[in-house]
């Protein structure tokens, strides 16, 4: 049995009264009883509404085909507003109409699945930040752009495409926040929300700011540059766990600090005191295996809001 993978094309009322038989050609056409039959599911809505004949009126389409007609109708009745932040993307029935598949033989109709993939694919090549360069203001007011690390959105396409399916069969009408596979801690401010902490490590600053107001502003110490191994990578990452005390460890060396904040594997803040001055170019012939380094106050200040999932923003300029 062979299905015509084509979308329905809709027809005027006058086409349909007229009786014009002519088959029509183009991009997603079944020909004129695909054009008829929308047409008479579109009456058939309007006179299940009763807008158009308040209710005492029936099209002769619901008597002939009446399941596929409540079909289409439902299927394009839906109407779904995704929100992206303060972004919009209407889906509602004159898209739906292009993915519905008529069977001639059987005489049912099915969801073009490959079109609501396709759909959905649009909308994450759109919305996605998962991973990719970000533009950022910086908080001296100049603009950066920001690659590498493991934050972002990111559309789960499998998982809402089956969602999308489900809403356009029921016919909802409904505002949805899509499925994601990782999310952020907001839409404004390159996805980091009012909540992160930002390190300039070409300038060696951190500043932590906690709904938009800025709590610490300090210098600090980064990974030894002239180090391949030692750099500390730029990017956008977030607080794995805090500790309060932790000793940190590695091949020969032993540091106990008094808070610790990973965001990059074994790479975190942390207090050194150790360490007698911050800032400078301090980092680039004696700094740090990879960590920020950071004086005992603003260490303590930046623990005391941090959690796991916290915006943590690093960039070379």
């Amino acid at each position: 049995m062979k299905r015509k993978r084509t979308g329905i094309r809709t027809r005027s009322k006058e086409e349909i009264r007229a009786g014009n038989n002519k088959e029509v050609r183009g991009r997603n056409s079944l020909g004129a009883r695909a054009g008829k039959l929308w047409g008479m599911s579109v009456l058939f809505f309007t006179a299940l509404t009763g807008s158009a004949f308040g209710g005492e009126r029936e099209p002769a389409g619901r008597e002939l085909l009446p399941d596929v007609l409540h079909k289409i109708s439902r299927y394009c009745s839906a109407r779904i507003e995704y929100q992206f932040g303060d972004q919009r993307e209407l889906l509602d029935g004159n898209t739906i109409v292009e993915w519905i598949l008529y069977d001639d033989i059987t005489g049912t109709i099915h969801l073009n699945r490959e079109k609501i993939q396709g759909y959905v694919a649009e909308l994450a090549e759109k919305y996605d930040t998962y991973q990719k360069p970000r533009t950022f203001q910086t908080s001296v007011g100049d603009v950066v752009t920001v690659n590498g690390g493991s934050y972002g959105w990111l559309l789960d396409q499998k998982q809402e495409t089956y969602m999308l399916e489900h809403l356009i069969r029921s016919g909802a009408r409904r505002e949805r926040t899509p499925e994601f596979a990782h999310t952020a801690a907001g839409w404004s401010h390159s996805d980091l929300g009012d909540t992160y902490v930002e390190i300039d490590l070409t300038n060696q600053q951190v500043w932590l700011y906690v709904d938009g107001v800025q709590e610490v502003a300090s210098s600090c110490v980064s990974g030894t540059l002239t180090d391949s191994g030692r750099a500390t990578p730029e990017g956008t990452y977030t607080i794995s766990y805090t500790q309060s005390p932790a000793v940190l460890t590695g091949p020969d060396w032993n540091s106990p600090v008094s808070y610790w904040m990973p965001f990059n594997g074994g790479i975190g803040l942390h207090d050194a005191s150790w360490r007698s001055s911050f800032g400078g170019d301090i980092y680039r012939y004696s700094g740090s295996h990879g960590c920020i380094n950071l004086p005992y106050q603003a260490a303590r200040t930046i623990y005391r809001y941090a959690y796991s999932g916290m915006p943590v923003i690093c960039y070379y300029r």
